[in-house]
């Protein structure tokens, strides 16, 4: 399941996945908190900005309007320090089994947004994710369900009732078959 609990605390963690030796990936992710908002938004978001550990960015975002209800269409105004016009973001939202990404694919720079809605589609938790970490092999397999040829599924296995959370999912890595394998890494105890 995908809680605020797991997100958040793990996003440094899983942003070690693709860095190199001076941790170039590092992330992490803003929580948003909800904000009052007026009747045409749905909902008004702002990051709640902590001490960012070391080795990754903090975030320039000011406030975030939601604007719609239908899941797949959703209008995203994103508003920056030192930036006069919004952004639209790109977003992937969950709802129940279901990940739903933006029509929005067209990379703006500035990262993406994670929601996650209840089964009465009531937004319970948003997250802002910076470039580095919209981009990152984490979120790309993960969150936003982009995988290449080099990442097979394998076997998915639900975990509760159908609908109400994510399955897990077994991947098999096919490696290019350039790659000289290395003994130390093939043998056996």
């Amino acid at each position: 399941m995908i809680t605020s609990v797991e997100l958040v605390p793990n996003a440094i963690d899983n942003s070690y996945v693709g860095s190199d030796a001076y941790l170039d990936r590092y992330f992490s992710l803003f929580h948003l908190l909800p904000q009052p908002t007026s009747p045409e938004t749905q909902y008004s978001l702002e990051p709640e900005i902590k001490q960012t550990p070391p080795f990754t960015h903090t975030t320039t975002l000011s406030r975030i309007d939601v604007i719609g209800t239908d899941l797949e269409n959703l209008s995203i105004n994103a508003r920056f320090e030192k930036e006069e016009e919004p952004i639209q973001l790109p977003y992937v939202a969950f709802y129940g089994d279901k990940r739903i990404l933006s029509n929005q694919r067209i990379d703006t720079g500035r990262g993406g947004l994670i929601f996650l809605f209840d089964k009465d589609k009531v937004l319970r938790s948003s997250f802002y994710t910076p470039e580095i970490g919209w981009n990152s092999l984490a979120v790309k397999l993960f969150m936003r369900g982009e995988h290449s040829n080099v990442f097979e599924n394998v076997l998915t296995v639900p975990t509760y009732e159908k609908g109400t959370h994510p399955t897990i999912q077994i991947w098999k890595v096919n490696y290019p078959e350039n790659i000289t394998p290395h003994p130390k890494y093939l043998a056996t105890e």
